[in-house]
């Protein structure tokens, strides 16, 4: 759904915001089916895919990015003094918004690996051999958290790991960047925080501290959290700099046109540097920022085409793509050879794009029969934080105590051999 700014007082700011951002919705839709693009060309290797698609991991970096940016937006006010209500609200309106497709995305793939008898792991075979502590790490959603060094069963969902883990630490990052406030002499200093992060990741993914990264950004599983991390705390900064254009008494038509040309200067480099494989990841994702702060200034005035309803719908289900499409892929995948082995390479490329339309209608009907109502069961299933306090804080704990033991659960061979003998 598009995002909407929290409620705040009218101390805080001082130029309203618009409503929503239907570009940088559409504009998740259409990285979502980048990464669909990016995972489906290995079912087709004799084909000649462009260098486009062999970037396509970079989206998820677009992803977190927005994520910092959109979190903001919608609740730095709110957590400019941090306490338990504004907490409780953040949380299961998070959770609420991740887990229901999650859970149920996992549960598909297990069936579809059940009834085809396909792997949901590199390291094990079918569902029937996958360890119990496997599945109880993907259930808690802490499978991305450095426990496992390679993914497991829904691979797209190692993202959704590390975005729930900068979740629950959203609320301390944002009040502890409350002295960075939405004043010009602020520029220099936010505009570096915007960058350097993904810079110093950059240097880490190239240090050889993971293992065949050498400064590419697709770490996932066992890196991936300091990825998220530092891109998450990037976007973050790129609020701050949009608030310093809102706080400004600017003509606002001239901020436009100025974001406007931007925008069409960023999407130039940005495709360039995506279809030309030589330029390094750095150079993309330093261009993510720019072009999310730019579409954010422009929003409501210019790029009807990003701002369309089809485009807008596109972006609303970009949830459901970006975690039903490996299900999808693995179902098709167990007829397909028996099709395609006797077709043209065009026909190939047909049923590629046939693939793609399939994980976008399944991603329509997941969004209107599963998403949208599990959603709002889990906003409603929570009562008021008065009455459940001590419930919740429980709740968290046990969560938080479970960690070592699923620790523990994915490393001790005495658990595995429990295991094997009951």
């Amino acid at each position: 759904m598009s995002p909407k700014p929290a409620k705040t007082s009218s101390a805080v700011a001082t130029t309203s915001a618009p409503e929503t951002l239907n570009s940088l919705t559409s504009l998740r839709g259409v990285f979502a089916l980048v990464v669909v693009f990016f995972h489906f060309q290995y079912f087709y290797p004799d084909l000649n895919f462009p260098s486009f698609f062999k970037k396509g991991y970079l989206a998820v970096d677009f992803f977190f990015i927005l994520s910092g940016f959109i979190l903001s937006y919608v609740y730095v006010q709110e957590f400019r003094t941090v306490s338990y209500g504004t907490y409780h609200r953040f949380i299961v309106n998070r959770l609420a918004r991740i887990y229901p497709l999650h859970v149920f995305t996992l549960f598909l793939l297990a069936f579809v690996s059940y009834v085809f008898g396909q792997s949901m792991d590199w390291h094990v075979g079918t569902i029937k051999d996958l360890p119990p502590s496997i599945l109880l790490s993907n259930l808690m959603m802490t499978h991305s958290w450095g426990f496992n060094s390679q993914l497991t069963m829904n691979f797209p969902s190692w993202s959704i790991s590390c975005e729930w883990f900068v979740y629950m630490l959203f609320p301390v990052m944002a009040w502890g960047t409350t002295f960075l406030q939405e004043k010009r002499r602020w520029w220099p200093v936010v505009l570096i925080l915007s960058l350097l992060p993904i810079w110093g990741f950059h240097e880490f993914a190239g240090a050889g501290i993971a293992t065949g990264s050498s400064g590419r950004f697709d770490l996932t599983g066992d890196f991936g959290l300091v990825r998220a991390m530092c891109e998450f705390f990037s976007g973050m900064m790129v609020y701050k700099i949009f608030r310093v254009f809102q706080m400004q008494q600017w003509d606002r038509e001239i901020v436009v046109t100025a974001a406007s040309a931007q925008i069409a200067n960023i999407c130039l480099l940005l495709l360039a540097f995506l279809f030309f494989r030589g330029y390094d990841d750095l150079l993309i994702v330093s261009m993510i920022p720019p072009l999310i702060l730019a579409l954010a200034l422009a929003q409501g005035t210019s790029w009807h085409v990003l701002e369309s309803r089809p485009m807008v719908f596109l972006g609303e289900i970009s949830y459901s793509i970006y975690l039903v499409h490996f299900t999808v892929a693995a179902a098709w995948g167990q007829w397909r050879r028996y099709i395609e082995i006797y077709v043209h390479d065009a026909w190939k490329v047909l049923f590629y794009f046939l693939m793609v339309g399939t994980v976008v209608l399944v991603s329509w009907g997941l969004y209107r029969w599963v998403e949208i109502p599990a959603r709002r069961y889990v906003r409603n299933l929570a009562l008021p934080p008065e009455t459940t306090r001590t419930r919740v804080w429980s709740l968290l704990g046990i969560y938080f105590l479970m960690v070592p033991f699923l620790w523990f659960a994915l490393e001790a061979d005495a658990y595995r051999a429990l295991v094997n003998y009951f």
